[in-house]
């Protein structure tokens, strides 16, 4: 299983999700790269070409599938969308988890990184966004590149277009509290997918980070369960 990072963030993003699952299903050989231009500096980020994220998921695809039956990706906001890419592309991936998947920015933001991500660099993370990082010993950036929040919209748009393509199981989750993923519109996603199945989980006390959320154990015993339904997984 490939577990994926979000935008600015680190590999201690999804460390419960991968202690969780490797205390309750063991038999799970599990992967959480570090995203080119992340775990340096804005400024690597901003340098960073969203082709390079896809070909590390890409990577470690390969890596799983070389001794493993089946692959599966799980992935944090960018990472979600990463995740889906990696399952549009690689047949070899069986399942995907999206939780709280950035397919685009909003209006708002999209209309603001187009008109000045030439002339302003980055723009600052929220106090109340570090304070969440900093309580919960995240490594993530103090700012966004606004070239980086470019491609994550551009990556996002092409990867929610072609999500009726996928013929895997899919579960996604979303935060009723998420500032940047709208939960409506998100749920509204989930029943339109082509999967034979396609589950949804609300969490209603949540924000972005569903990792390190209120409902972050119920979303982590869902998510034990889809994995061990659609893959055939028996309890240790």
């Amino acid at each position: 299983m490939v577990l994926i990072h979000g935008l600015t963030a680190s590999p201690t993003e999804i460390k419960p999700i991968a202690a969780f699952l490797h205390e309750n299903e063991p038999s799970l050989t599990l992967s959480g790269p570090l995203l080119p231009g992340h775990g340096r500096s804005p400024e690597v980020l901003a340098r960073t070409d969203p082709r390079e994220w896809q070909h590390v998921v890409s990577a470690e695809v390969d890596r799983l599938g070389i001794r493993c039956r089946k692959v599966s990706v799980v992935g944090v906001s960018m990472g979600a969308v990463l995740a889906a890419s990696a399952a549009l592309s690689d047949d070899r991936v069986s399942s995907v988890v999206m939780l709280s998947p950035v397919f685009a920015l909003s209006p708002g933001k999209a209309l603001f990184v187009r008109l000045l991500r030439g002339i302003v660099p980055y723009i600052e993370k929220s106090r109340r966004s570090l304070d969440h990082h900093r309580a919960n010993q995240l490594f993530s950036y103090d700012r966004y590149p606004l070239v980086s929040l470019s491609h994550l919209h551009a990556l996002g748009t092409n990867v929610r277009r072609r999500l009726a393509e996928l013929r895997i199981p899919v579960m996604v989750a979303c935060g009723r509290r998420d500032p940047y993923v709208d939960f409506t519109s998100t749920k509204s996603l989930c029943a339109s997918l082509g999967p034979p199945e396609a589950e949804f989980v609300d969490c209603p006390e949540s924000g972005h980070v569903l990792p390190h959320e209120p409902d972050a154990a119920m979303l982590f015993d869902r998510m034990l369960r889809f994995l061990r339904r659609v893959h055939g997984l028996q309890p240790a």
